[in-house]
């Protein structure tokens, strides 16, 4: 009957998957052990094993709080703390995700301003040449306003 079971393990009658441990841990009714069929050639031997089967079935004692009900507690509530500590790490990766975003928004934006700040330098650096230039041709009209001046005024 081990071996029927372990082959069982895989598939359960609607397909869905039925793992061994819950298998192990089923109660089973002394009416289910007496359905046992033992493969024998004389019927009288045959009553005397499920007789004895039967005897030797002890239900467990509902009062005294078993080992594995125990271990099943603790199994659940670490099943749970997994399940909350995988939901938080999502929410942590989600917020990582979003952070990593705004930064390299923020990154892009400031390169703009940047590339915008040494665009503006360059043109009032252009604009100051341009008006010392300005400055220069004015000193050399004026010098060349007062040389014809004085010219004229020598010819007259």
């Amino acid at each position: 009957k081990v071996f029927a079971n372990m082959r069982r393990v895989r598939n359960g009658f609607s397909g869905v998957e039925t793992p061994l441990f819950e298998n192990m841990l089923a109660v089973r009714d002394i009416a289910e052990e007496e359905e046992v069929q033992v493969p024998t050639q004389d019927d009288v031997v045959q009553e005397h094993v499920i007789k004895e089967i039967a005897t030797e079935v002890v239900p467990p004692t509902p009062t005294s709080p078993s080992p594995s009900s125990a271990v099943l507690g603790k199994c659940s509530a670490l099943v749970l703390r997994v399940e909350g500590l995988e939901n938080a790490n999502a929410a942590q990766q989600l917020e990582i995700i979003k952070l990593k975003a705004r930064v390299k928004k923020l990154e892009r934006l400031n390169k703009v301003k940047s590339s915008k700040l040494r665009r503006l330098k360059k043109v009032d650096t252009q604009a100051e040449i341009y008006n010392i230039d300005l400055m220069q041709e004015d000193t050399e009209v004026q010098e060349a306003v007062e040389v014809i001046t004085t010219a004229k005024l020598i010819t007259e």
